[in-house]
């Protein structure tokens, strides 16, 4: 099966948010329900974010959200203070709600994909710093790809599972040596 990475169309908002309610809220009971069953919040509206899909034919079995700060924040704001972590000069971008259908999980490779798709819009975008808030179990495998934890896992307010980790993306560096 060859699944697709692309950037969810407008009339596919909705599935994408109730794709993350199956999984976040039906699957894992890691958030609390709600009548919409849809998972979005103010960042799904912003120009500022992609939201990046998994598709396979007509059904979108999986995606992650990825965001550049304009002056709104990141995603990953609202779990950690990365402030004391990062120069003065950061543009800070994050990556969030990764997601999979049940019978998406399991693809060799298929998140790899999906991660660098996001990283890939991260540099285009100038972003020189990806937070990230990880459920503990999978942060080696973002530290495979360069990501370093910033401080201990902890389990935030909301009852989410958090290790912070920051991906340096070598955009400012590109910048200084230009």
């Amino acid at each position: 099966m060859e699944y697709q990475i692309r950037a969810a169309r407008p009339e596919e908002r909705r599935r994408v948010f109730r794709g993350r309610y199956d999984v976040y809220v039906d699957e894992m009971g890691a958030m609390p329900p709600n009548p919409r069953r849809e998972v979005r919040d103010r960042f799904d509206e912003l120009p500022s974010t992609l939201n990046l899909t998994v598709v396979d034919g007509l059904r979108i079995v999986g995606g992650a959200r990825w965001v550049v700060d304009r002056g709104q924040g990141t995603t990953a704001d609202a779990y950690y203070d990365f402030r004391p972590h990062l120069p003065a000069d950061a543009l800070r971008g994050a990556g969030s709600m990764l997601w999979m259908a049940p019978e998406a999980r399991g693809q060799k490779g298929l998140i790899a994909r999906l991660m660098a798709e996001g990283l890939s819009w991260c540099i285009d975008e100038g972003i020189s710093h990806v937070l990230a808030t990880v459920n503990p179990p999978v942060a080696s495998r973002f530290a495979k790809v360069g990501y370093r934890p910033v401080g201990e896992a902890f389990t935030h307010d909301s009852g989410l599972p958090v290790q912070p980790m920051i991906l340096e993306t070598g955009v400012a560096s590109r910048r200084l040596a230009a």
